[in-house]
């Protein structure tokens, strides 16, 4: 079920300077259309255990991410949505005020 250590990708810079990195499989962006590659299989936060399609997470936070071999299923709308939201959260584009 589990490989390689998933490789964190800087991701962006939030609007405060903190940087955000990204971990997938794979983890590449296309040079020329700046486009992440989609991922094809989950990637396991070694932490916590909890599996995850995409993760971006503050730099320097800790967590580490390691591949397995459970391809990932298509997203509900639903799914869609709370991924949207915990970006916009990431990013700081949401309106949470915490």
């Amino acid at each position: 079920m589990t490989g390689d250590k998933v490789q964190a990708k800087e991701y962006m810079v939030r609007f405060d300077g903190v940087t955000l990195y990204r971990f997938a499989v794979p983890n590449i962006k296309d040079e020329t259309t700046g486009e992440w590659a989609e991922p094809k299989f989950m990637i396991k936060q070694d932490q916590t255990g909890l599996l995850y399609d995409v993760a971006i997470d503050v730099k320097d936070k800790g967590y580490t991410y390691t591949e397995t071999d459970i391809p990932i299923e298509e997203d509900t709308d639903s799914e869609q949505a709370q991924k949207a939201a915990a970006f916009d959260y990431l990013t700081g584009r949401s309106d949470a005020n915490e």
